[in-house]
């Protein structure tokens, strides 16, 4: 016979996600009214679905963090020596303009080019500081980074049992912890934006 899942990990989903408060209610209404299934459980049916959970959803999972650890480090590393670069020109303009005034050898055209560069380049570099702020490419990779340790994790422990070890208990386990580690992975990002200064309300 089937079991309900554990109602303190339900009544956390409510906890963690606000907006989604109303799940553990109407969860805990079904069990009580209709209840579970009864089902026969076999060792090839908890095969198939530990089969499915590591290297489905779990891969799936981790290969989506490897993917945007990647791009979101890559963004933040590329935007950071922009910036960098932007400065470093800036200063180049100002000592150069310094240079041709004190020896008497500046131009209108020079002058123009250089204020021009020594204006608008820290301007581009606050902007692209501005996005990568904003995006939080750095925090992203982070994060991202730490899920792959913490997912493949559970995919080794899932792993490690096999064949008649497999009990529904245990498969059972695995999931809810992989299931508890994207949860709060989503209730973080959503604390997150919510006081995000350019998010509407």
């Amino acid at each position: 016979a089937g079991r309900s899942m554990p109602f303190e990990t339900v009544n956390e989903l409510g906890a963690d996600l606000p907006a989604r408060g109303w799940v553990p209610l109407v969860y805990k209404a079904v069990i009580r009214d209709a209840g579970i299934a009864p089902v026969t459980v076999t060792g090839d049916s908890l095969a198939t679905l530990q089969t499915y959970v590591g290297q489905a959803r779990l891969v799936d999972q981790i290969e989506y963090h490897v993917k945007t650890m990647r791009r979101s480090e890559h963004a933040a590393s590329w935007m950071r020596v922009l910036g960098l670069g932007f400065f470093g020109l800036t200063i180049a303009a100002v000592l150069i303009k310094i240079i041709l005034w004190s020896t008497g050898r500046e131009t209108l055209d020079w002058t123009f080019w250089l204020s021009l560069t020594a204006g608008v380049a820290p301007a581009l570099a606050y902007i692209l500081f501005a996005i990568r702020a904003q995006a939080e490419f750095e925090i992203v990779g982070q994060r991202s980074r730490r899920m792959i340790v913490r997912l493949k994790r559970v995919l080794l422990r899932l792993n490690r049992t096999r064949g008649a070890a497999v009990t529904s208990d245990a498969l059972g386990t695995a999931i809810l912890s992989a299931a508890e580690i994207m949860r709060h992975d989503a209730a973080d990002w959503a604390s997150i934006f919510d006081v995000k200064e350019t998010e509407a309300g």
